[in-house]
């Protein structure tokens, strides 16, 4: 009996489902040009399927060997609702109704992304409005993790769902701030897919072949789990672009050298691997992370590590320097002002996935030099706006002022002091000391940045170090001549070597107590003196009886797996 319970729980964990389960009624599917994509498991394979789609029909064959079918819809212009009926010539069917075509947009990362609606400010007035945004639809995947890819989800926290105040308040809300600012401008349907994590790194984030571009030392015993359960069963999900805020929990516990390498790595690796079409080079958008109150370096180089992402096509950033929140009740890591970073990272969108000409970036460094024994500082001409503006910004009271800094420059053989910053036209002229040597200039290279430098459009500058010092980690090949997994393969391996030895051992002692019970014939469910089995034979008998009973009773279990 038990060998059948397991074998049905086996069949109910892989089982797939004739309409893939990131799919479903009040979804988003991506406007044209793109094709939208719709796909699923028959359980006949070779059956034929059959969708019928405005005033269309279209016919595609699960011609895999698991019954896995897939077929792309005509390109259809923003609106609807539409209703989307699939049947198969194995008598299989379902209807999609309520479906609407506009922008989709996945949104992941670690928790200032998964964390929802209730955690930002003025929450309960934001809630108020959720119903007056029909045309925004929500998904958010369970936070579920996995050793070997999926092709389904296994669990889903909010399916395809039409926003509201009591069903959907635990909605991302960084996603769906920005979801609500793309509705207000372009008046389209927006679909936000969210799949993220609290507490995750990169590398959980990324698959195999990500991982092995970058030094192999930093593979965690655990890698990929959140991409094979939370992201490779989206692979066949066309999206116009990916939202991406993460990068905490590597800058506690891995270098910003390996960061600058594995980032880009899992950006390109997702987009190789993504299926649907012209989904391959999508955007990919990411927040430059928060303050928080934690050893200054190893943030500050990872926000500077994160800008290795602009050798990749079609990418971008916003910047949240400035709006850190020590006294956050959700912890000083997650600042509430996550409508601020949904709006700023809907410019971002507008302005690069888009191509529209508004403002998304604040001054933005590319060079120094040293004159007349001043630093000055250069700016990208298009991140400077309508001009350059310092505005006051002070330390929160409630941070260490070691975790707070401005403009500072590093003096040969002593290190870094601060530094007076003025605004001379569209540079940034750092005052020396006399009598010494200067190395280096950085501006904002804090856990807390004073975030004083902005544009006149108001959005904050962006941190800088003279010369960077980051050299992305990438993977050395040493005497293989070659990179590869071999690491995490071999991680696995030993990892089921050692979980196979300890239910080996379980087994071993769950029969031995089995044969000392029936040797010693006492009953385990009922305590029995040893002087009455000894003092009355037909006491004995009864025991002896009772244990087989029992033994019985407890191996036998139902024939039904669902009512386990």
């Amino acid at each position: 009996h038990m060998w059948l319970v397991f074998a049905s729980l086996l069949l109910c964990v892989w089982a797939n489902n004739f309409i893939s389960n990131a799919l479903g009624s009040h979804m988003v599917l991506q406007r044209a040009p793109q094709r939208a994509n719709l796909w699923g498991w028959s359980e006949k394979p070779g059956s034929t399927i059959t969708i019928h789609f405005a005033n269309q029909t279209l016919t595609v064959l699960s011609a895999e060997a698991d019954g896995r079918w897939s077929v792309l819809l005509p390109p259809t212009e923003a609106g609807g609702p539409y209703t989307i009926t699939v049947t198969s010539s194995a008598r299989e069917g379902a209807i999609l109704e309520d479906v609407l075509f506009g922008d989709v947009f996945l949104c992941s990362g670690q928790s200032n992304m998964a964390w929802g609606i209730t955690k930002s400010n003025n929450f309960e007035a934001e809630l108020k409005k959720m119903k007056d945004y029909p045309e925004i639809r929500l998904f958010q995947a369970s936070k579920r993790s996995r050793m070997w890819p999926l092709d389904e989800l296994s669990s889903i926290d909010i399916p395809w769902m039409v926003p509201s105040a009591t069903e959907t308040y635990e909605f991302s809300a960084v996603c769906w701030y920005f979801g609500q600012a793309m509705h207000n401008h372009l008046k389209i349907p927006i679909g936000l897919f969210t799949s993220a994590v609290g507490g995750t790194t990169a590398q959980e984030w990324s698959s195999n072949e990500a991982l092995a571009t970058c030094d192999q030392q930093y593979i965690p015993w655990f890698p990929s789990l959140h991409w094979n359960a939370m992201m490779h069963p989206l692979l066949s999900l066309t999206i116009r672009d990916v939202l991406w805020y993460q990068g905490e929990s590597n800058a506690e516990h891995y270098p910003a050298d390996y960061y600058a390498c594995i980032l880009p790595a899992m950006i390109q690796d997702w987009r190789s691997k993504w299926q649907a079409d012209n989904s391959t080079d999508f955007g990919f958008y990411f927040v430059q992370l928060a303050p928080w109150i934690w050893e200054s370096d190893p943030i500050a180089l990872t926000r500077l590590a994160q800008l290795f992402t602009d050798a990749v096509p079609n990418t971008g950033f916003a910047t949240a320097i400035d709006l850190g929140d020590p006294d956050s009740p959700h912890g000083h890591i997650h600042p509430r002002f996550k409508k601020e970073i949904g709006i700023r990272l809907s410019s971002t969108v507008r302005a690069l996935s888009y191509r529209e000409d508004v403002p998304y970036l604040g001054p933005m460094a590319t060079s120094w030099e040293i004159s007349n024994n001043t630093v000055i500082v250069r700016f990208d001409k298009d991140s400077i706006g309508s001009g350059l503006i310092s505005r006051k910004f002070e330390c929160p009271s409630l941070v260490d002022p070691i975790l707070c800094a401005e403009y500072e420059v590093e003096i040969a053989h002593h290190g870094w002091v601060s530094a007076k910053g003025t605004i001379v036209g569209n540079t940034v002229h750092v005052t020396i000391p006399e009598n010494v040597t200067v190395i280096g200039v950085r501006y904002g290279h804090a856990a807390y940045p004073i975030a004083s430098l902005q544009n006149l459009e108001g959005f904050v500058g962006v941190p800088f170090l003279f010369p960077n010092p980051i050299k992305p980690l990438l993977c050395n090949p040493g005497e293989s001549g070659r990179c590869d997994t071999v690491h995490t393969e071999q991680r696995y391996s030993l990892m089921i070597g050692v979980v196979g030895g300890v239910l080996i051992f379980v087994v071993a002692m769950l029969v031995s107590l089995v044969v000392y019970i029936c040797r010693k014939k006492v009953t385990i469910f009922e305590e029995v003196p040893l002087d009455e089995i000894h003092s009355k034979s037909d006491d004995s008998e009864e025991i002896e009886l009772s244990l087989s009973l029992s033994l019985s009773s407890s191996s036998s279990l139902p024939s039904d797996s669902s009512s386990l």
